[in-house]
C-alpha cells in the first residue's frame, strides 16, 4: 500500500470507451499523484492509448469523468486542457519536419489558441539561449535553426520531449518515452524524468519497456481487456499474479 495522503494531480473516474462493438475501456479510474511519476501498463490493445487520447481530448469517453486539480475538464477542448498545464508526446513523434528546432520550442511557449499559420509569423520570439537552454535540457546537441527533417530518430524523440517541456505544464504526459531508442538514450531519458520529477512535476507515462517502468515508476497501473486490473508500487505489480497471468503470460 501507498503510504500517507497525497493529493491527485489527475484523476478518472468510470472511463469507458467502446469503438463500435468493442469496448476500449471499461470503468477506469486511475490517480495520478502530484510529484510522482506514474506508469501505465499492459499488452497491446488493452485501453492505454485510448486512455491517454481521451485524457488530452482527442478522443471523447462514453462515461465517466475526468478531473485535474480537483475540477472536472471531460467537456474541454484538447487546447483548453493544455493551457490547464497538461503537456503530452506522442508514440508517433509529431513534427514539422521542414520547420526548425526554434519554430517548435516557440511554438509550445506561445500556448496560445491560433491557427497553424498565424502562430508561425505571430509567435513569441525566444533569445538564442533560452533556445538554447531548452535543447540543452534534453541533451540535443543541434543548432536551433536545424529544420527537423535533419534529426535521426533518437533526436526527433528527443526534440519532441523538449516541445513538451518547454511549454507551461505540471502534469507530463509521455507515450512510450524511450521506444526504439538506444540504451544511451535511454538513460539520458530516465535522467531528464527524474529530474522533472525532483522539480515537482508530475509524470503519467506508457511504456513497455518494463526495466525502464520498474527503475522510475512511483506507482504502476496495469490495463488488461481494458481494465485496471492491477495498481500498486513496481515491486508489488511485479509479483500480482493478475499481472503475470495477462501481461506477462504466465
Amino acid at each position: 500500500m501507498i503510504s500517507g495522503v497525497m493529493e491527485n494531480i489527475l484523476h478518472t473516474r468510470g472511463v469507458t470507451k467502446a469503438f463500435g462493438g468493442v469496448k476500449a475501456l471499461h470503468n477506469v479510474s486511475i490517480d495520478v499523484l502530484s510529484g510522482k511519476i506514474t506508469a501505465l501498463i499492459g499488452p497491446n490493445g488493452s485501453g492505454k492509448s485510448t486512455l491517454f487520447e481521451i485524457i488530452s481530448g482527442l478522443q471523447k469517453q462514453d462515461q465517466g469523468k475526468l478531473y485535474f486539480r480537483e475540477k472536472e475538464f471531460s467537456k474541454l477542448s484538447p487546447y483548453r486542457r493544455a493551457n490547464q498545464g497538461i503537456a503530452r508526446t506522442f508514440q508517433q513523434v509529431r513534427l514539422f519536419k521542414n520547420l526548425e528546432l526554434a519554430d517548435h520550442i516557440e511554438f509550445a511557449v506561445d500556448n496560445g489558441d491560433t491557427g497553424f499559420f498565424k502562430n508561425l509569423f505571430t509567435r513569441t520570439r525566444l533569445s538564442e539561449d533560452k533556445l538554447r537552454a531548452a535543447l540543452d535540457k534534453v541533451g540535443l546537441d543541434k543548432r536551433a535553426d536545424t529544420q527537423a527533417h535533419n534529426l535521426s530518430y533518437g533526436q526527433r524523440k528527443l526534440l519532441d520531449l523538449a516541445v513538451a517541456l518547454a511549454k507551461p505544464h505540471d502534469l507530463l504526459m509521455l507515450d512510450e518515452p524511450v521506444a526504439g531508442v538506444t540504451p544511451k538514450l535511454r538513460t539520458e531519458i530516465k535522467r531528464i524524468l527524474l529530474e522533472e520529477k525532483k522539480a515537482g512535476k508530475s509524470i503519467l507515462l506508457i511504456e513497455h519497456d518494463m526495466d525502464f517502468v520498474m527503475g522510475i515508476a512511483d506507482i504502476v497501473y496495469v490495463l488488461g481487456q481494458g481494465e485496471v486490473i492491477a495498481k500498486g508500487t513496481p515491486n508489488q505489480v511485479k509479483k500480482n499474479k493478475a499481472v503475470l497471468e495477462a501481461y506477462l503470460g504466465e
